[in-house]
């Protein structure tokens, strides 16, 4: 016989549409629609401003490789 289920906490998944995501090393985790949204929002902007920063380190590297000064390339930028 299968034990009772106990009636689930405020603000619990169940009755409520979700996604369970899987990590690579077995882990699960449930989130609703508004959750999962918020964190995948969250990771393309910081993935967004890593590359901007990463691309910005990378002018200004080939700028001064080619002999200009930071006041000169703050201008152009």
């Amino acid at each position: 016989m299968l034990p009772r289920l106990k009636r689930p906490l405020r603000g619990e998944r169940l009755g409520r549409p979700s996604i369970m995501v899987y990590t690579p090393d077995g882990k699960v985790g449930s989130f609703q629609v508004k959750e999962y949204r918020h964190l995948v929002t969250t990771a393309v902007e910081k993935a967004v401003q890593a590359r901007a920063k990463q691309d910005l380190k990378a002018v200004l590297e080939q700028a001064l490789k080619a002999g200009r000064s930071i006041e000169d390339i703050l201008r152009d930028l």
